[in-house]
Order: structure tokens, then sequence, then C-alpha cells
């Protein structure tokens, strides 16, 4: 309709969008990913370890499925910490950090299982060592929940949770906005909006007004502890 308006078969126009509340985004709760974080036990198969490995992945980095399926051996950069993320939703590559945790995981995961692979092959393939399709994936990461016993079986409520940790830690918004892929802010704005109740958690530790009260009480006490102490010594001399 707006192509007729360029061609001038029509008159200018605009339509005007409906308004709407963005949907609350399950995640995962503190209890769940650290259930789901655990290491497997070593008599556990290939799909376990893969799937532990994504779960520390997601949880380091907020990727996509579509990005993390896509990720190769020759993306992994252990000496300098760094992951190139190769293909983005955005089709723009990016540089990410590796976190300390996801390090120890992914050397673990790889010395198990992914020690002769290939630069170029994937780090998170199929059991036929070819690319993990977002089918099996989401079969193998509900299957992974269930058996752990994590209701919660949705891939991409980890991406969510991994935003909502970002952001519940402080995190700068902008920074949120590279990591997680987004054209723009917009997106970004709306995890932010959408998780500001937990914003209020610990929020005196980082409230501008309570850093600058802070050291003032401090002293205080420090004070009060000080004449406290001259007291008591006073008072054993003398008695």
């Amino acid at each position: 309709m707006y192509w007729c308006v360029d061609m001038e078969y029509t008159a200018p126009f605009k339509i005007r969008l409906i308004a709407q509340h963005d949907p609350y985004k399950k995640t995962f709760t503190d209890r769940e990913k650290r259930i789901l974080i655990k290491p497997p036990n070593e008599k556990d198969d290939f799909m376990d370890w893969r799937t532990w490995a994504i779960v520390n992945w997601i949880l380091a980095t907020g990727n996509r499925a579509g990005t993390l399926v896509s990720i190769q051996m020759g993306d992994l950069n252990f000496s300098d910490n760094e992951i190139a993320i190769r293909k983005t939703k955005a089709k723009k590559s990016m540089i990410l950090p590796m976190s300390p945790a996801l390090k120890k995981a992914l050397k673990g995961y790889v010395r198990r299982w992914r020690a002769n692979a290939q630069e170029t092959s994937f780090l998170f393939p199929s059991v036929k060592d070819e690319k993990l399709s977002y089918n099996g994936l989401h079969q193998c990461f509900a299957k992974y929940c269930r058996d752990r016993g994590v209701t919660n079986t949705s891939i991409h409520a980890m991406r969510h949770t991994f935003a909502k940790d970002y952001i519940r830690n402080m995190g700068d918004a902008f920074r949120l906005q590279r990591i997680l892929g987004h054209s723009s802010l917009e997106m970004t704005r709306r995890y932010v909006n959408m998780f500001a109740e937990d914003l209020k958690e610990d929020y005196e530790r980082f409230s501008p007004l309570d850093t600058l009260v802070r050291p003032s009480n401090r002293k205080q006490t420090i004070h009060r502890t000080d004449k406290q102490e001259h007291t008591n010594i006073s008072r054993r001399h003398y008695q």
C-alpha cells in the first residue's frame, strides 16, 4: 500500500498501529539455573554434555538458537578469551568476551567430546557430526530440563534469562544491545522495562544518593565505636 503511494497511484496516508503492552517473558529461576549448570556425570552421553555446554553458553552470551548452532571450533579463542560470532539475525559479525566460567565449561566439553574436531567443525553438532537443527536443539534442551526436574523447557527463555540477569546486575544497556545483537535500542529498552521490578533488589547498593551518604554513616559508626572504647578504657582505669 505504501508502494502505491510512492508510485503516486493513491493519495498519501499513514497507518496507525494499535499500541499494546509487551508480554512478560518467562525466565528461569536462580534455583533452576543452578540445577541446569550442574556438570553431567562421567557416564552421561554426548547429548547431555552438549546440552549442558549449551546452557552455559547461553547464560554467558545470550545468543539466539540460530547463532548458537552455527558456532564453529575456530570461532573459539581460548588464548585471548574471545568468541567470534559470525552469524546473527542482523547479519553483523562481532566479537564477544569469553567469561572465565564459560571458558572452564567449554574446555571440559571440548576436551571430552570435541578434542579432534576440525576448525570448521561445529561446536555443538548433531550426533552425526553435522549442523544441529533447530528442532533437534529444542527437543534435546526440553529433555535435558525435564530429566532434571525443571518444568520450563523453552530454550529462548534462557536468552531472556540472560538479559534479565544482565539488567539485574546493573549491566549497561548499550552493551546489552550489542551482545544480544539488537539492531536498535528499542528491543533492549523493552527488556529493561519488562524486568524493572527486579531492579528494586539491592537498589540501595547502587543508588547514587545512598552511595554518597553511606561513607558518612560509616564514619559516624567508627566515631561512636572509638568513643565507646575510650569510655570503657577510662572505666577500667578508675576501677
